[in-house]
């Protein structure tokens, strides 16, 4: 234990960890993924760090990430309300 301390101390103190870490994929919690899909097809969607994601996201080809952004239809709003009532109800019912 007190070697695996020691080589973190060692990696972290010289900064030398950032050449061989790298970021494989951000973690949202309890955002589902159509709202990703939306946000890279350029709709506005309420996500907290969505510059990050979309960042990472397009790293490879930055050209294909949406400048931008226009607001959800009305409908799929409503469309996704009801979804997740009904999903609430077979929860309780189930």
């Amino acid at each position: 234990m007190k070697f695996i301390k020691k080589v973190i101390k060692k990696l972290i103190g010289k900064r030398k960890y950032y050449k061989w870490l790298t970021l494989n994929r951000i973690h949202f919690m309890h955002y589902p993924s159509k709202n990703f899909t939306d946000l890279c097809k350029g709709i506005d969607v309420d996500i907290p760090h969505k510059d990050v994601f979309l960042y990472y996201r397009f790293i490879e080809k930055p050209e294909l990430r949406p400048k931008e952004f226009r607001n959800q239809n009305p409908t799929r709003r409503i469309n996704r309300l009801i979804e997740r009532f009904i999903k609430a109800l077979t929860k309780v019912f189930a």
